[in-house]
């Protein structure tokens, strides 16, 4: 028993693995408590082991405060090990706890001994670099162990935060007013881990742009079914919309179709407000009022409404307080979620398009039979 060896030891636990452990014999402590009451109570205690109690009592606070460091370092990462995902965030202070470990496990108890020694017997030169050295380790490698505590407790209470909004991308209200809300939640958070110095942001921040992206991108095909189903849809509530008009007489003969406009509210409820098509008879000519274009024109700007509530959203930067030719260089494209819909593969978005052009296609059929009236028409002016 004695106050010697390394500060630090390698222990293997039984269910397998090793830890970092502080090398200092608890009963080292309870023989210095016991040497103290002894010569309380007026008992001789051999020198040796006065001397050996002398050491114990020198060394006792560095050994405390490293244990409770090495304790702190131990709990902070079994933190990271139940958040995986901040690894990298904290990697710069897990790295300086690390060097500090690793310069600790050349130092050596006696050190910290004879650097009392000295001090006693030498006061006016002080303590040596080396020993100097040895005794403010113990005071750096708490602070540093501190600031890795603090750094990651902050960081598993942002993720937390971070983590609660983007599950709330896949449960908000379908526009664009939420989505952004949320969306700017995030970036305030990112922006606050930008400030705060943590190391590997960009790589993480892509990360969890690749995570919303497919959160959206799954909003974006539920969209575009719904969608879908609602455009061919008929009044009765079976699928398939069926053209309906109503007969007008001179300079109001013509029918009218109903289009869809729809809107999406909070319930995911759509409206439908129709649109007039007019078959006109103006200076003996027949025609449709307003064109069949219209027609496209309105349902496509309508569908691009709807893609346009994620596909307008600004996408998350780590650097977004950062000025430099990155940013000049950007594209659109790069700072929106536009290049979501080039992630359709099963055909979604394709079948939108196809269900407007389907139904452009019925409208010119059903008109081109009401021009053909023209022609008589034209033969009742004749006669």
């Amino acid at each position: 028993m004695g106050v010697t060896g390394r500060l630090f030891e390698i222990v293997k636990l039984r269910g397998g693995g090793y830890q970092l452990a502080v090398n200092f014999d608890p009963q080292i402590i309870t023989l210095f408590k016991e040497v103290r009451n002894l010569l309380w109570l007026g008992f001789q205690v051999p020198h040796s082991t006065n001397n050996m109690a002398k050491d114990a009592k020198r060394v006792y606070p560095h050994a405390v405060s490293l244990m409770e460091t090495v304790r702190t370092y131990g709990q902070t990462l079994q933190l990271i090990e139940q958040n995986q995902v901040i690894e990298m965030l904290v990697a710069e202070y897990r790295n300086e706890a690390q060097a500090m470990i690793t310069r600790g496990m050349s130092l050596r108890w006696d050190y910290f001994v004879n650097a009392y020694d000295t001090h006693r017997y030498l006061p006016a030169a002080g303590l040596d670099g080396r020993e100097n050295r040895h005794i403010s380790f113990v005071r750096e490698f708490a602070s540093v162990v501190s600031v890795f505590q603090d750094k990651t407790n902050s960081l598993v209470n942002s993720y937390k935060e971070i983590n609660r909004v983007v599950e709330d991308l896949s449960t908000c209200p379908y526009n664009h007013d939420a989505f952004a809300e949320l969306i700017g939640k995030i970036q305030a958070a990112i922006d606050r881990l930008n400030l705060e110095g943590y190391a590997n942001l960009e790589n993480w921040v892509a990360e969890l742009d690749d995570r919303i992206a497919e959160i959206l991108a799954q909003r974006l095909t539920h969209i575009l079914q719904l969608w879908c189903t609602e455009f061919d849809k008929s009044d009765d509530g079976e699928v398939r919309r069926e053209l309906v008009f109503r007969d007008m007489t001179n300079n109001r003969k013509g029918e009218k179709w109903k289009e869809t406009k729809e809107k999406h509210t909070p319930d995911s409820n759509m409206t439908v407000q129709p649109i007039v098509h007019e078959i006109r008879i103006q200076n003996q000519v027949i025609f449709l009022d307003p064109p069949v274009e219209y027609a496209r024109d309105t349902w496509i700007k309508q569908l691009h409404e709807w893609l346009g509530v994620i596909c307008r959203l600004r996408r998350i930067r780590s650097s977004r307080y950062e000025i430099g030719l990155q940013m000049d260089e950007a594209s659109t494209t790069d700072l929106t979620y536009t290049f979501l819909l080039t992630r359709f593969t099963d055909g979604t978005l394709e079948k939108a398009f196809a269900l407007i052009e389907n139904k452009v296609q019925q409208l010119r059929d059903y008109i081109s039979k009401w021009l053909q009236f023209q022609s008589l028409w034209d033969l009742e002016a004749e006669y």
